[in-house]
């Protein structure tokens, strides 16, 4: 299976950014993640990485959720691209935001390196698109449920990962979910940890 069987959106790929640069190789960073079944830990940090994402990632869920709908061979690798998505803190504006509030000496020469605050306006609007990113795949939030229902334990593993790791934004659909997740016919360690987290969401 082929990345080509998963249209791209129609962007200008040199406009955004992965975690190593500019995200004109994302097309063929792409087609590597669905053409082989294995995960693929190298490809999946372009995406996300300790913890931030770039502006490319917002662009490729449609991509990601397609190829789990598919059942493809690498839906393991994108479930689990996801999930990290999901825990993500934010994009590279958060990152220098966080580094601002740390002070760091330089090695060698001991001198005291300062990072430069990231301009309000501007980490408020990235705040805004990684939220937006983060709803786009909890509204798929039944295709992740109808994974645990897949004969292949990693895929159920993999889809309950993502579930949990978008567990504040499922307690709104839970009413919805709760029922189909809790038929969802799933290995016995699956279950007992799905339960646990049906029961801190609705206790």
């Amino acid at each position: 299976m082929t990345g080509s069987e998963f249209p791209l959106p129609d962007v200008d790929w040199s406009r955004l950014r992965h975690n190593y640069g500019e995200a004109t190789d994302v097309p063929a960073l792409l087609e590597r993640l669905v053409s082989d079944g294995d995960p693929d830990f190298e490809i999946a940090q372009y995406f996300c990485h300790q913890g931030h994402v770039g502006t490319a990632t917002r662009e490729i869920v449609p991509f990601l959720l397609a190829v789990v709908r598919s059942g493809a061979p690498s839906t393991v690798s994108v479930l689990q691209l996801l999930e990290a998505i999901l825990h993500a803190e934010g994009g590279p504006l958060e990152a220098a935001n966080a580094l601002a509030n740390v002070r760091l000496r330089r090695p060698g020469t001991g001198e005291w390196v300062d990072f430069t605050r990231p301009d309000a306006a501007e980490l408020d609007i990235e705040r805004r698109w990684v939220r937006e990113m983060k709803r786009a795949i909890l509204s798929e939030s039944l295709l992740f449920a109808s994974c645990l229902a897949d004969t292949s334990p990693d895929v159920r593993a993999a889809a309950l990962g993502v579930l949990a790791a978008g567990f504040a934004g499922l307690l709104q659909e839970m009413p919805t979910l709760e029922p189909e997740i809790r038929q969802a016919p799933i290995d016995a360690a699956a279950r007992m940890k799905l339960e646990r987290i049906l029961a801190a969401g609705t206790g």
